[in-house]
């Protein structure tokens, strides 16, 4: 039996990092492969470094905080992925897998985004697979470089590592262009996420929540705020829900702390509305027919939201994408019902083209 070994985000403690590493190799395992996940776990990642600690009030807080979040992560790690036993913890240790796998591939996740995978001023270069292997392919898939420009520092080790590799799927329409400029050709492929039918088999608690608008945003702002509350006015009878800190429940904030990815997927499924600016809670609003607003992701200066724009042009979704709130485009957005047969009809033919990427390039090892 063929064996996929697969380096990614797995360790973050991420809703998106998680559910991605999940369906890409649940779905590889759907097809007769073996699966593995390298656990590769950089040391440089803030969610891998060992939490801080003081006794000072604050401190014990937020170590609590990110004890408990770690533990929520690990739980679902350990019930739904297949990690190595083995444990890597630098690009030289990585050495160690030639002959280990047949493929290995990178993705999906910003695995080529420099602004995550560069720690300090040194790039890591395992997500690029700069380590040899004698025999096999190297392979991406929906890889992200999380903007739609690579900066100039980078473009000459991007082109040198990326020449090695068999097939190169991308996430975003832009990486293409990003490619190209670097003299080589990509696919534009889907989120691992969307390449699943169903998400039946997860173990979902059941919800006490009452009808409410999910609110997931990274970057809150006064604007942000007033989408919410518009939509709460139009919504009448319904409560807002957000994710909450276990600092934001000392301080008597309301929503809910930490729930595990499998709960994440239960929130989203059943809210009566989305506010968002996650790409991947755009795309499970997707899968479960939600209605939903994306917001722009720009607290960091540079073009984040391009994950989403890419999504919601393949979908057909362009206009539920917010780049700047004014009231008038929430309440025509709210107003406008989705053709969610139109999008499951845009969904399936990219799905099947990422399915036939990978069966094309995983069904021959050499």
């Amino acid at each position: 039996m063929m064996k996929i070994g697969i380096i990614t985000f797995h360790w973050a403690a991420n809703y998106g990092a998680v559910l991605q590493a999940y369906a890409l190799s649940s779905y590889l395992k759907s097809k007769g492969y073996s699966v593995e996940i390298i656990n590769y776990r950089p040391q440089w990642a803030k969610d891998v470094k060992p939490i801080p600690f003081s006794f000072h009030i604050k401190s014990c807080i937020t170590y609590l905080d990110e004890l408990y979040k770690r533990k929520v992560f690990n739980k679902f790690r350990k019930k739904y992925l297949s990690v190595s036993e083995k444990e890597y913890v630098n690009i030289s240790d990585l050495s160690l897998l030639d002959g280990c796998y047949d493929i290995i591939i990178t993705g999906s996740d910003q695995v080529f985004n420099p602004d995550i995978i560069a720690s300090g001023a040194k790039l890591d270069t395992t997500f690029l697979l700069d380590f040899t292997m004698q025999k096999g392919k190297k392979l991406a898939y929906a890889a992200s470089f999380g903007n739609s420009f690579l900066a100039d520092e980078y473009k000459n080790i991007f082109s040198e590592k990326l020449q090695d590799f068999t097939a190169i799927g991308i996430r975003e329409k832009s990486g293409l262009t990003v490619l190209k400029h670097l003299g080589l050709m990509g696919k534009w492929t889907p989120d691992p996420t969307l390449l699943l039918d169903a998400y039946d088999n997860f173990d979902i608690p059941k919800s006490d929540e009452k009808d409410y608008i999910f609110g997931l945003l990274f970057q809150v702002t006064p604007k942000s705020s007033d989408c919410i509350r518009q939509l709460g006015q139009y919504y009448t009878n319904t409560e807002v829900l957000r994710l909450v800190t276990l600092k934001d429940k000392i301080r008597g904030i309301k929503g809910i702390w930490h729930p595990s990815p499998e709960k994440w997927v239960s929130i989203i499924k059943n809210a009566r509305f989305v506010v968002t600016d996650s790409f991947h809670c755009t795309v499970f609003c997707i899968l479960t027919h939600r209605p939903f607003i994306s917001l722009a992701l720009n607290a960091w200066g540079t073009d984040w939201s391009e994950r989403i724009k890419s999504l919601l042009e393949r979908v057909g979704l362009n206009d539920r994408f917010v780049a700047s709130y004014n009231r008038e485009d929430i309440d025509r957005i709210i107003k406008t019902e989705i053709d969610w047969k139109k999008v499951d009809e845009k969904v399936a033919e990219w799905k099947m083209e990422g399915q036939s990427f990978l069966e094309i390039y995983c069904n021959e090892a050499y």
